[in-house]
């Protein structure tokens, strides 16, 4: 009797993990989560090529403001001198 109990409790306490394995093995070879995978990695690497170009739009956007700056500067000191 106390196998029988025994082994009705192994299964009890083992069978979530052999079903949670299986979910995670049919997971990695289903088709449509590989089809899912690439997608992600494909926007992954377009978000790293976006990120770069908004990084350059930014840094030149720097330069134009420090130029910007500049010649405000200038034409304040100009127009201070003509009063």
């Amino acid at each position: 009797m106390n196998k029988i109990i025994a082994i009705l409790l192994a299964l009890v306490v083992l069978s979530p993990m052999v079903f949670a394995q299986e979910a995670v093995q049919i997971r990695t070879r289903d088709p449509e989560n590989e089809v899912h995978k690439t997608e992600l990695r494909e926007r992954i690497e377009n978000f790293s090529e976006l990120r770069e170009e908004n990084r350059e739009r930014i840094q030149a956007a720097a330069e134009n403001l420090s130029e910007l700056r500049e010649r405000f500067r200038e034409r304040r000191e100009l127009t201070k001198e003509q009063i």
